[in-house]
């Protein structure tokens, strides 16, 4: 062997990213130690083995594994998904991607390769769950001083214009600058009102709750509406199934109100009609309910500050609906990850512990999915 193959080798060798090379059937040609490593598997050896046999047997869930699946079955390339990998031993967040490298003319005997790309970022994402829960609880100590110090100056003020209102002739020169002075007001009302509401939220009440029945029950005071908008609610066989329970430990009303906003989201996304699909899966130690729907989707620039305090792109709204879901999943330790396209549509996918506010690990973060990377091979 070369200089160069050995310095190459040697390179791959000590990169702290895990690499995996898969020939077209998901069969592992080469690897480094780190992906061993990352992936717990105790035997650094692991070429000509299928990948995916060999994480069906270390995984505690199907996340890593769909994510692999979905690219060798399309022939594409995904790149940077965020997941939360169970081994045996350890619970790991990943930034994974998965590269297609053509070799050779596929009508002459050509093969595809695929390069997984997997960089462990736990100690990164817990990092980044202080800094964000310190600045959520920053927020709120701000929002509830804010709305304790207006909320009454902005109710005597429309008040006091209506009192005007009320005495002056309709034909009064300066009457549609009182009117301008209550609808101000009750705009701000409004925002103080959406602000109290985030800040007393009602503390978290958890017991046993069959998430099921709840999210059904959720879905039935959406009929009228839906017809209104002419959409359809489509719902997974565990939604529609009525035997067995799906028992979670949670907070029933903060639940519910957490699925009437990401319902009612995504209404307010399809004016014209469109089609909601809502989705219950078990996993090794929870649940996922993804919320789908084909509007309009949300644009990259906005994304960023989906979640943040009086962020709204709705010339009606005050901007509160999100930073309280946000809330609520937080409390249940949960995570809340969104995937969106202009023009294509919005999924939510809430992942909940089944111990709730009791789990080990407070996971609470907000991710964006993965894209198919279209930039070529």
């Amino acid at each position: 062997m070369d200089r160069q193959s050995e310095n190459l080798k040697l390179i791959f060798a000590f990169l702290d990213d895990g690499l995996v090379l898969l020939n077209g059937n998901g069969v592992i040609v080469t690897n480094n130690p780190a992906a061993c490593s990352i992936l717990g598997f105790e035997n650094e050896s692991i070429s000509s083995r299928r990948l995916l046999e060999l994480l069906e047997k270390e995984s505690r869930d199907q996340s890593l594994i769909n994510f692999i699946q979905d690219a060798l079955q399309k022939e594409t390339s995904r790149t940077h998904n965020i997941i939360s990998y169970h081994n045996k031993h350890v619970l790991r967040e990943l930034i994974v991607s998965i590269k297609l490298m053509a070799v050779g003319d596929a009508g002459k005997g050509g093969r595809n390769y695929f390069l997984l790309v997997i960089r462990d970022v736990t100690q990164m994402m817990e990092y980044h769950r202080r800094l964000l829960a310190e600045k959520l609880e920053g927020m709120e100590r701000v929002a509830r001083a804010v709305a304790h110090s207006i909320r009454n100056p902005v109710t005597s003020i429309g008040g006091i214009a209506n009192h005007l209102l009320n005495k002056h002739a309709a034909d009064a020169s300066d009457i549609q600058y009182l009117r301008r002075i209550i609808a101000e007001s009750r705009r701000l009302e409004q925002v103080v009102s959406g602000v109290r509401e985030y800040t007393d939220l009602a503390e978290i009440q958890a017991r046993p709750v069959d998430l099921r029945t709840l999210i059904s029950s959720t879905i039935m005071n959406f009929n009228l509406p839906v017809e209104r908008q002419n959409v359809e609610i489509k719902c997974s066989a565990f939604l529609k199934d009525t035997a067995g329970s799906l028992t979670v430990i949670a907070d029933p009303t903060l639940l519910k109100k957490l699925f009437k906003i990401l319902l009612n989201n995504a209404l307010d996304a399809m004016l014209e009609g469109g089609l909601i699909t809502v989705n219950l899966n078990a996993t090794s130690d929870g649940f996922i309910v993804t919320i789908s729907d084909t509007g309009k989707g949300i644009a990259p620039d906005d994304m960023p500050y989906l979640f943040d305090p009086l962020f709204t792109t709705k010339t009606d709204a005050v901007g509160m609906n999100m930073a309280i879901a946000l809330r609520i999943v937080r409390e249940h330790h949960g995570t809340i990850n969104v995937d969106s396209l202009p023009d294509e549509g919005t999924t939510f996918k809430i992942d909940l512990p089944a111990n709730g506010p009791n789990s080990m690990w407070p996971r609470s973060h907000v991710i964006s999915g993965y894209q198919d990377d279209t930039s070529g091979n």
